[in-house]
């Protein structure tokens, strides 16, 4: 079980002080909000249905006035008259007739009758149509008088072509002739006697919940839905916060909503609601005061040690607490800790010296073993051109295997510059030149920034040695490729070193144990064993040694310091 910091433990046992009053308060808000919602939710109820009974009534006016009108069906007939003269007449006495229905009903916007068997409309708008607005519909009504569908109901929805709006429409289809009456919503909104600072809060909406009438007011927010049951009130929005009520139409297909907030409603909860909150605001001010000094007085001092046990933890034993003004009893402590510190401090330079010691004499062992066995094969390749006879290719490999040697035992256990080992390595291609006559092809690619950067003395040469070594093929000879690029990480400049070489590659053994330092490692050869056991030594994680054999090429040995 993880233990509690004394901050987790003591600041919640302060606050189970104000737990008591908290909950009363937050009782008696609850309540008093849960009263004023259902208040304005029936008051919301109670003024949705008296407006859709205005609404109803003049809906249901104009729907008789539609019907008186398509009752002389004699006279609507001489619209599709033969007669040209005839049918004119008739186009001018319904023009005229409806425009004074358009004047005399004020929520009427537009009214129209079209012949289905001649080219004739006559569609009559209010002013509170647009140009854009008349065109769409004279479209509508074209498609309305086209398929001649019947409606299910007196008054429903229309979806006006190219607008985001529907407007509430009548029709009535005889035999050739179609009759109908559209009302826009903001114009029968606009004819009720709403309350001035409740209109904006009524929305009228389809049974689907779509819009019709109005749009939501935008500081409702978003979420807002228009589909549940009007039977009482119901919340809604994305933090449920939106009280709708209202009420169905028993002409059409739509209801009167009234949509309020809680924000609104609690706008008039009484002065105790306030007094309730000063008296909670002094608690809290005063619990704040008691954490305030407790958290001077031990807290802080107690994360002033936490702070330097952290950094001690992460090898940091240079920390010394110094006391401002501090109990005796954390005084104490700093100086404990101090005085252990120092113990530490002295312990860790003995122990550092140590490791130092047992490095170098690693290093000193595995150096050993490189250079013997590299001047081994030089002394074998010199006995054999003696034997040959061969004096001056003799002569130019002491010269080469000369220059080496005092590389070699110049650096001893250092670090050198990149240069300088690659112009060994040259040295060294040299004679294998000399032992391999047009055998050995070499290149090497260097990038001048990193031309001084230090890496461990022998490092490329034992990677070329084994390319030469392993690698060599009597028929096509060995190429070998050496490459050195800067290269960036976690923000630190590091040196990537590649040796690729076309030779057969390595066996799966060797490349699993050259890739993962924590498999079997009795599977690398002698200089390979080295190269890991030097990389390990001096840089730890922050060298990597990664191989893969390239099909139909070869080998590549890819280091990163």
């Amino acid at each position: 079980m993880k233990n509690q910091t004394l901050r987790k433990r003591f600041i919640p046992k302060l606050l189970l002080i104000l737990l008591p009053l908290v909950i009363f308060i937050n009782l008696y808000n609850f309540k008093i909000t849960y009263v004023l919602r259902d208040q304005a939710a029936s008051s919301g109820s109670e003024f949705s249905a008296v407006y859709m009974r205005e609404i109803d009534a003049t809906l249901s006016d104009l729907r008789r006035w539609l019907v008186n009108l398509s009752e002389d069906t004699q006279r609507l007939s001489k619209l599709s008259s033969n007669d040209a003269s005839e049918r004119e007449r008739e186009q001018r006495y319904y023009s005229g007739l409806l425009q004074e229905a358009v004047e005399l009903h004020p929520t009427l916007d537009i009214a129209f009758v079209i012949s289905t068997k001649c080219p004739y409309s006559a569609i009559t708008s209010s002013e509170n149509v647009t140009f854009e607005e008349y065109q769409a519909f004279a479209q509508l009504a074209k498609n309305i008088a086209e398929y001649r569908k019947p409606f299910r109901t007196d008054w429903t929805a229309m979806i006006i072509p190219n607008e985001s709006e529907c407007w509430i429409g009548s029709v009535i289809v005889l035999d050739d002739i179609v009759l109908g009456a559209v009302v826009k919503p903001p114009t029968l909104l606009s004819s009720m006697p709403f309350a001035l600072d409740n209109e904006k809060k009524f929305v009228l909406a389809k049974h689907s919940g779509y819009v019709v009438m109005t749009t939501l007011p935008r500081e409702y927010g978003e979420g807002i839905d228009l589909t549940g049951d009007l039977s009482s009130y119901y919340m809604t929005g994305v933090n449920k916060n939106i009280i709708v009520s209202g009420a169905e139409s028993t002409v059409g297909p739509f209801r009167l909503m009234m949509i309020t907030s809680d924000a609104e409603i609690q706008s008039g909860i009484s002065w105790a609601k306030w007094v309730s909150l000063a008296l909670l605001g002094v608690s809290v001010f005063t619990l704040i005061g008691i954490i305030v000094g407790f958290r001077k007085d031990v807290l802080q001092p107690l994360e002033k040690v936490g702070s330097a046990i952290e950094k001690v933890r992460q090898a940091k034993f240079d920390q010394h607490l110094l006391p401002q003004n501090e109990a005796q009893e954390f005084i104490d402590i700093y100086d404990t800790f101090n005085r252990m510190t120092d113990q530490i401090e002295t312990l860790k330079i003995e122990n550092y010296e140590q490791l130092i010691h047992k490095q170098q004499a690693e290093l000193r062992f595995y150096q050993t073993q490189i250079k013997p066995h590299f001047i081994l094969n030089c002394l074998t390749t010199i006995q054999n051109l003696a034997k040959q006879g061969k004096t001056e290719e003799l002569t130019r490999f002491i010269s080469d295997f000369s220059s080496f040697a005092r590389y070699m035992f110049r650096t001893d256990f250092t670090l050198v510059s990149l240069y300088d080992e690659l112009e060994q390595v040259k040295y060294y291609i040299s004679m294998q030149e000399l032992r391999f006559p047009d055998q050995v092809f070499f290149v090497s690619d260097m990038d001048n920034n990193v031309r001084d950067f230090q890496i461990p003395s022998m490092l490329i040469q034992t990677l070329v040695e084994n390319s030469v070594k392993h690698g060599m093929n009597e028929e096509t000879g060995i190429s070998i490729f050496v490459q050195c690029q800067e290269t960036q990480k976690e923000d630190k400049t590091g040196i990537r070193i590649s040796v690729e070489d076309n030779g057969g590659g390595f066996p799966a053994t060797v490349l699993s144990a050259i890739n993962d330092p924590r498999t079997d490692q009795s599977a690398l050869g002698f200089g390979l064993q080295n190269i890991s056991a030097v990389l390990g030594l001096i840089y730890g994680d922050t060298a990597t040694m990664q191989a893969e054999n390239i099909p139909g090429s070869g080998v590549k040995v890819v280091i990163t310091l």
